[in-house]
């Protein structure tokens, strides 16, 4: 149910008519209420009692000659959407709280990858409701650690819309230390030896709880955790 101005019609009805202003509509709700000449007392709000609803219209000239037409009510529900989850990475090298965010990421968990729906995120909800400055896809938050943004959904199809919040929050990267040169005494002078990479683990973490070490040939692998 929602509240609809009929008069909005008023200039696709008369569209034809040399003088529009000549002409007087009345509208009704049903046919029924037509044959029964009740009319709508207020057509500028009036609340639909079915959906979809045909309303009726009768155009009267200055002749007092009458005509009818109709047109249909129609209420879209509300995109639909997943509760926001809270989008979590970790601190970058310079550990200050600021970090980049995928919001396709968000996007994908609010929408569960529904692509009739489109999907605008901004830092104010003074920038969504004027629906300037939209954020890009790679954001970098502009407050330490924790901030809320605001996203609107809109459904493609109908056009509805329909707004939330979601939080951004970075997590403390653990320290890591840089060890001393691991050096190996080669007995057959082959130039390989075996080195227990896992026994630099406490001089790398500094003994912090919790904290696990994988090592890796390159720090494209590092980063990629290969």
């Amino acid at each position: 149910v929602q509240t609809f101005d009929l008069t909005s019609q008023s200039a696709a009805i008369l569209a034809n008519e040399a003088t529009p202003a000549n002409f007087t509509l009345t509208y009704y709700a049903s046919q029924a209420d037509y044959t029964a000449g009740t009319a709508i007392a207020n057509p500028t709000a009036y609340d639909n009692t079915s959906n979809p609803q045909s309303i009726v219209v009768e155009a009267e000239g200055p002749n007092n000659c009458t005509s009818t037409t109709s047109f249909d009510l129609v209420v879209n529900p509300l995109p639909s959407y997943n509760t926001p989850v809270t989008q979590v990475v970790c601190d970058d090298a310079t550990a200050d709280g600021i970090a980049v965010f995928d919001l396709t990421a968000a996007t994908n968990q609010l929408t569960g990858n529904n692509p009739n729906y489109h999907v605008d995120y901004y830092e104010t909800p003074a920038d969504l409701a004027a629906g300037t400055n939209a954020l890009p896809s790679n954001y970098t938050n502009t407050t330490a650690y924790n901030q809320t943004i605001y996203f609107q959904i809109e459904d493609q199809t109908t056009g509805c819309l329909i707004d939330d919040a979601i939080d951004l929050q970075v997590d403390t990267a653990p320290a890591a230390n840089t060890p001393q040169v691991y050096t190996f005494c080669d007995d057959d002078n082959d130039g390989f030896g075996l080195f227990n990479l896992p026994s630099l683990d406490n001089e790398i973490t500094g003994g912090a709880a919790g904290v696990s070490v994988s090592y890796h040939q390159t720090l494209a692998n590092a980063q990629n955790n290969a």
